[in-house]
């Protein structure tokens, strides 16, 4: 135990003096008539000084006993919470799975007991489906459909089946499921933009289009619509609506990072710049970990000649993703043209990872071939030449 003296532990200990003297005299009062120690010690200044301070000393020091033991007491109770906390994280996966395994058996056990249960084979459906067992998740769905096929139930049965086809690349048969579900309930703006995203992914631009404006005019909130709609223009070239309606997304939900990321880059296409960097900076603040964010921005502002900031958001590009080759390729340029002798080392050193990474990068085979020329290196400059030509795409 050790004691501070500070202003705090000061006025505590005058409190207790006071304490201490008034408690003397009362006893005193009450009891000097027939103790003659009490009347000893008020005849005697010097005993009765040494008797306060003695009083008070011992008061002073069971306060701080009693503190510093209440102190420990909290240590150990907050380090008990700090290991108790790591056991949870260290357990956390293993108990959402049991909740899953437990729940699981819940609905199957309501599927006993009613064979017909359409709501209970659907939440079985879309547990599994959660957990990724998506076989098992097909058969609960299509029990839903077969008892109640005219239902909303149903609607929403095949809408989630078309998810699962889609993620196992079956557009055809996800397409037909999407379908189905907008049959059963032509407002069910969710599978109209389930639709348009299998479309888009088959091609079908102008079908795809149609289904995302349906989708948003039954929800004119619907952010991720708004967003693939500006996607699917741009595609096509419609720059001023694909803006549009990547500031819809970002109106609709202003933590939508892609949105940010993506309105940022057509910004950059236009020549934008400066609009173009606060939406990039505005997607990093939002999500941190995306890497071409920061790559593009470093394209950006290398192009404007911010040399040192554009290295540093490679560097931070390639940090969060060691395998975004265009940040090593980006980043190979910019070192090769600072025009120093260890910069164009590393500069070559970026230049290979790239192909190490895409080896069908011809951009990069290039300039490597030219950072050997300069070299003197012709023979193996000439063979990157070579495989550039190969890997051009037009």
């Amino acid at each position: 135990m050790s004691f501070t003296f500070s202003k705090k532990n000061i006025f505590i200990g005058l409190i207790f003096l006071v304490i201490s003297y008034a408690m003397y005299y009362y006893i005193n009062q009450e009891f000097q008539t027939f103790d003659p120690v009490f009347n000893y010690i008020s005849n005697n200044k010097l005993t009765f000084i040494s008797v306060i301070i003695s009083f008070s000393i011992i008061i002073i020091i069971l306060y701080f006993t009693l503190t510093s033991n209440n102190n420990s007491s909290n240590n150990s109770n907050n380090n008990h919470n700090i290991n108790k906390n790591k056991t949870n994280n260290h357990n956390k996966k293993k108990i959402i799975q049991s909740k899953f395994g437990e729940t699981e058996i819940k609905y199957k056990k309501l599927i006993e007991k009613n064979p017909n249960d359409c709501n209970a084979y659907f939440n079985l459906g879309h547990l599994l489906q959660i957990q990724g067992k998506n076989k098992d998740s097909e058969t609960n769905y299509n029990k839903v459909i077969e008892n109640n096929p005219e239902k909303s139930l149903a609607c929403v049965a095949y809408n989630n089946l078309g998810v699962i086809f889609e993620n196992k690349e079956n557009k055809e048969e996800a397409e037909l499921y999407f379908k189905k579900a907008i049959d059963l309930n032509e407002n069910y703006s969710i599978s109209y933009y389930n639709l348009a995203n299998i479309l888009l992914k088959q091609g079908k631009l102008n079908e795809a289009e149609t289904n995302y404006r349906k989708a948003i005019e039954l929800n004119p909130n619907y952010s991720y619509a708004y967003y693939n709609l500006g996607n699917l223009l741009k595609i096509q070239e419609k720059v001023m609506e694909a803006e549009t309606n990547y500031l819809k997304a970002i109106e609709t939900d202003d933590s939508f990072s892609a949105a940010y990321f993506n309105l940022g880059q057509l910004l950059h296409i236009q020549g934008r710049a400066e609009e173009a960097a606060t939406n990039y900076r505005k997607a990093i603040e939002i999500n941190p970990k995306f890497s071409s964010t920061y790559n593009n921005l470093g394209m950006l502002l290398d192009s404007k000649g911010e040399i040192e900031d554009a290295e540093e958001m490679y560097r931070k590009a390639i940090k969060i993703n060691p395998k975004i080759s265009k940040a090593y390729y980006n980043l190979g340029n910019l070192l090769k043209n600072k025009g120093f002798v260890e910069d164009e080392v590393e500069a070559e050193r970026m230049y290979r990872k790239a192909i190490e990474l895409n080896p069908k990068f011809s951009d990069a085979y290039h300039n490597l071939g030219k950072l050997l020329k300069v070299k003197g290196l012709d023979e193996e400059a000439d063979r990157y030449f070579k495989i550039a030509k190969e890997n051009y795409v037009q």
